[in-house]
């Protein structure tokens, strides 16, 4: 019978470590002490991102100084801004469409990488490529995704999984890696290892073609 195989994608570690995070921080006026946690995808629907306006909230009541960015663009991008001008939200900036090499450098600039999606069963078997793309960043990841996703971030140690569509959970997993320095460089440093091992690219290519030629026979 058919057997289905699944071949993520892969990162190119290469690509990733030639992000500029010095020079990007200086081009977004953030200084060297702020600490940023930045969510890079689209902004829709499906992400939930009123969450994270959620969590800034909590966050600013808490007095926690924590620089939130949204890179990217999507049909919500319009509310959501809105949403966070209602709000009074200070700490919360939407930097709209960048190129990827753009979106990599503010990953590698980043301290935390928020990989977020609304609660739904749809979701369990998804493996974010914003995830895998974190880690090769050296990123540590608070990720509110269950199932597959969790599994993965769980098993390289690279971040704290969280329930999706939960601001306080997301506020506090933000609050305790602003407050651990080391435990962020770990967790970033586990990530990397744990991509540019399992995540390859070459590496998926050449078990790809393996998989093909024991196919053919």
């Amino acid at each position: 019978g058919a057997k289905l195989r699944f071949v993520p994608n892969g990162i190119e570690p290469g690509f990733w470590r030639e992000g500029r995070p010095e020079a990007t921080r200086e081009r977004l006026g953030i200084a060297s002490e702020d600490l940023v946690a930045s969510f890079v995808g689209t902004v829709g629907m499906a992400h939930g991102l009123s969450t994270l306006l959620s969590a800034a909230e909590i966050l600013a009541a808490r007095g926690l100084q924590l620089k939130i960015l949204v890179v990217g663009d999507g049909a919500e991008r319009a509310n959501i801004e809105a949403e966070m001008h209602r709000r009074g939200l200070e700490n919360v900036r939407f930097t709209g469409l960048v190129p990827r090499e753009e979106a990599r450098d503010i990953l590698c600039a980043s301290d935390i990488a928020m990989v977020l999606l609304r609660r739904s069963d749809v979701f369990e078997t998804v493996i974010p490529s914003k995830m895998l793309e974190a880690f090769a960043a050296g990123c540590p990841v608070v990720l509110g995704v269950k199932g597959e996703a969790k599994r993965i971030l769980e098993e390289a140690g690279a971040g704290i999984a969280v329930e999706p569509e939960d601001a306080e959970g997301l506020a506090a997993a933000l609050g305790q890696l602003a407050n651990e320095p080391e435990r962020r460089k770990e967790m970033g440093l586990a990530g990397r290892v744990f991509v540019e091992r399992e995540y390859n690219r070459e590496r998926w290519a050449t078990k790809y073609l393996g998989m093909i030629e024991e196919a053919a026979q």
